[in-house]
């Protein structure tokens, strides 16, 4: 009976992960494309909006992390950024196309500050629910193989449903992530004392330092938030070296000293 309760909150914590990535997946590579051809947007415009409202989700990472971290992620937090997912994609699918530039690019930036709404608390949640490491490790890895799973689904939905039944298999994925949410727990409010600020998430401090002046269960939302923004740097910054020429050692070494610094700062946040 122990174990079968174990089971459970490990997939209670893990399915959020199969509508999100199936939501997803969808979102990034086919929205696009429909909107630009079917929507009559044109691909100059589709591309000029969906670069805007990623550079919105990138300057949203850090603050909604600690936001979290001072106020906690209570049950409200993850019902409005549900509404604000559900809301954007429910009007982009059923509203006739296309709109004025401004409305298209508002309902892209709130789908996407939804999303952020709910996957910084989520990725941070496991931290709040066990500490012990081995639990942590599980619930970790359920989230990790949901996702994992709703990403096949997604590939295979084009070629297992019919166009018209789109819609409908939106409402089905948002109404999972709905009884995902409210089966959810709660993240409490890190004392102020024991929490980082958004000046010390964003500020120029070795991450060593960071990481070690934290707690396991203290500032781990921005930590979560810096990890994300770490990797998007350090992709940036991979971008930039492999386009100037630097020979393939030179990178390498450099890919190698970058994921061990974001690799060590996620480890030592939980």
């Amino acid at each position: 009976m122990r174990r079968s309760s174990q089971y459970w909150r490990y997939f209670r914590y893990a399915l959020p992960g199969l509508p999100l990535a199936a939501l997803g997946l969808p979102f990034y590579i086919y929205a696009p494309l429909w909107l630009a051809e079917q929507g009559g947007y044109g691909y100059t415009l589709v591309g000029a909006i969906f670069f805007l409202a990623r550079i919105s989700d990138v300057a949203s990472d850090l603050p909604v992390g600690a936001w979290v971290d001072s106020r906690g992620s209570h049950r409200m937090l993850w019902l409005g950024s549900w509404l604000l997912i559900a809301a954007s994609a429910v009007a982009l699918i059923a509203l006739p196309h296309p709109w004025p530039a401004a409305a298209l690019a508002l309902a892209i930036v709130l789908l996407m500050l939804g999303w952020t709404g709910l996957t910084v608390p989520w990725l941070a949640l496991p931290v709040n629910l066990s500490r012990n490491n081995i639990d942590r490790l599980r619930y970790n890895s359920s989230r990790e193989g949901m996702l994992l799973f709703g990403t096949l689904l997604a590939m295979l939905a084009p070629a297992i449903l019919a166009p018209a039944m789109l819609p409908s298999a939106l409402l089905v994925l948002l109404l999972l992530l709905f009884i995902a949410v409210v089966l959810q727990g709660g993240q409490a409010a890190v004392p102020a004392s024991q929490s980082l600020s958004f000046k010390e998430a964003i500020g120029p401090a070795v991450v060593c330092e960071h990481a070690g002046q934290c707690d396991s269960r203290h500032g781990v939302a921005a930590l979560y938030a810096r990890g994300i923004e770490c990797g998007r740097r350090r992709a940036a910054r991979f971008t930039e070296l492999f386009f100037s020429g630097l020979n393939r050692c030179a990178i390498l070494v450099f890919l190698s000293e970058e994921a061990w610094r974001c690799a060590l700062l996620a480890n030592r946040a939980v």
